[in-house]
């Protein structure tokens, strides 16, 4: 009981320095600055190598002739080398973890802004208190 007591003053005396909530709050908030720039550079990087796979795909593709399969044209691939069929193979689990490290990119993205929120949570609001006394600027 007493280290929850203890627990709690620590708490209520942060939360009463203007200071130390200052600059938690400027910790904090740089480290979801990080996170989210983490996150949008491995979102536009795996876009990009999506992108590239795709590319590579179609050229390997664009050497076969195309046949109707259930009304949609569709490369014919009976004809294809072991190593076409590899390179396609290739392309598509390199699609896969693009896609993968994008879900990864938006993930941190989104737990940076959380971050972002709770520097704000933390952040000192008003102005700070002025003791009474003499030199107390009057009430209105």
């Amino acid at each position: 009981m007493p280290t929850i007591q203890r627990l709690i003053a620590a708490l209520r005396s942060f939360w009463a320095s203007r200071q130390q909530r200052r600059t938690a709050m400027w910790v904090v908030g740089a480290v979801g600055l990080l996170v989210v720039a983490y996150g949008a550079y491995t979102y536009v990087d795996a876009r990009r190598e999506i992108q590239r796979a795709d590319d590579k795909k179609d050229e390997i593709l664009a050497a076969f002739p195309t046949a109707e399969v259930d009304g949609v044209m569709q490369p014919d691939l009976r004809d294809a080398s072991q190593t076409d069929l590899l390179l396609l193979a290739l392309q598509r689990r390199n699609r896969d973890k693009a896609e993968q490290r994008s879900g990864q990119g938006m993930m941190f993205t989104g737990i940076g802004i959380v971050v972002l929120g709770l520097a704000y949570l933390v952040a000192p609001t008003g102005k700070p208190a002025v003791p009474a006394g003499d030199n107390a600027p009057p009430l209105a």
